[in-house]
């Protein structure tokens, strides 16, 4: 079913996309290194590229840094990869137990998604966050909707919200993903405060889509609690094509991987855990109740012939009031911890 996680867990996307360049074989090593970093899920894109993009579209000054194509569409093109061989692709993540998981553009798309892949979650892209012709179609047929807000202010997500509310009489699960549609994202532009805003103002589930060079701003998201995280992988970041030169190569992605599973070790839970190392520690950093000066047997126990010093092997300071007046039944030295066998009954 895909999607299915431990609260405290991540759930990690790699980004395939289109860096298969329109290659079945390389999608398929996509996925293998995603399962060998350790992935949840490896994602691609379905798409028809002339219903999603005008002829007279230019790429965008980041792709074209990338590509040697000046026409989106044709760089489209150049990448293309028939819906049918998503079958193959899909039949491959089952083996591994990755879940294959693709953002959908169009109708078409979402349809092969739904009836051929038998999926019943998506990812929608950024782009397409005003496409309310898709989302309303999209939310009558897809239970789960991964949505990502790059690009988009307030309004336009709260109105994309209510588009698929609308639309699915509210049956949709709806994950919403910080994002910054700048490839590669600038620290400065993160603006990773949003995460809090967006869990406040909508109280739905936030993930992250991270377009950075490196690793931090996911630990970082992840500290923010987004629990699904997604990040670009290439099999070789020289490649042509518009997205391998801001995504991890396998080695790289492994390293992300590890990084996020760390960070999640070190966030811990929501309870204050003791340890039991930790609980072996209050015997050497805690203070217990210790003679300030010599007691004589028969002696009342008072403030003024005690005091609190470690090591916390005995009597808890906490425990004073239970002590306080009691007569000894020995002469007690000065600096000895004092214990209840010391003590009148």
């Amino acid at each position: 079913m895909g999607l299915k996680k431990n609260k405290n867990s991540t759930y990690i996307i790699a980004e395939a996309g289109v860096n298969h360049n329109g290659s079945v074989s390389k999608a398929i090593k996509l996925a293998h290194a995603a399962k060998a970093a350790g992935a949840n899920a490896v994602k691609f894109q379905l798409f028809n590229s002339e219903e999603q993009i005008s002829r007279n579209a230019p790429t965008a000054p980041y792709q074209r840094r990338a590509s040697k194509y000046i026409s989106m569409s044709e760089m489209a093109k150049s990448y293309d990869m028939p819906l049918l061989n998503h079958l193959i692709i899909k039949k491959e993540c089952d083996k591994l137990k990755i879940d294959y998981m693709a953002s959908c553009f169009d109708k078409n798309s979402v349809d092969f998604l739904f009836n051929k892949l038998k999926l019943n979650y998506v990812k929608v892209g950024s782009g397409e966050i005003t496409n309310f012709d898709l989302l309303k179609y999209i939310a009558k047929k897809i239970n789960t909707i991964i949505l990502s807000t790059g690009m988009s202010d307030f309004q336009e997500i709260s109105k994309a919200i209510n588009e698929i509310k609308r639309n699915s009489n509210n049956k949709s699960r709806i994950i919403i993903m910080h994002c910054v549609s700048l490839y590669p994202t600038k620290e400065s532009q993160l603006n990773l405060n949003t995460i809090k805003i967006l869990q406040k103002k909508y109280d739905l589930e936030v993930g992250f889509s991270d377009h950075t060079l490196g690793y931090e701003a996911s630990k970082i998201a992840f500290a923010l609690g987004c629990r699904i995280i997604e990040k670009h992988l290439t099999l070789n970041k020289n490649s042509w094509g518009p997205d391998h030169k801001i995504a991890l190569n396998p080695k790289q992605f492994l390293s992300f991987v590890e990084g996020i599973k760390k960070t999640e070790i070190m966030m811990g839970n929501d309870k204050k855990n003791i340890s039991k190392e930790e609980k072996l520690m209050r015997n050497y950093a805690r203070r217990s109740i210790v003679a300030s000066k010599f007691i004589a047997k028969g002696e009342k126990i008072s403030k003024l012939n005690i005091t609190f010093k470690r090591p916390g092997t005995g009597i808890n300071p906490l425990e004073l009031k239970n002590i306080i007046d009691k007569k000894t039944n020995i002469n007690i030295k000065e600096d000895t911890l004092i214990n209840l066998s010391m003590l009148r009954k």
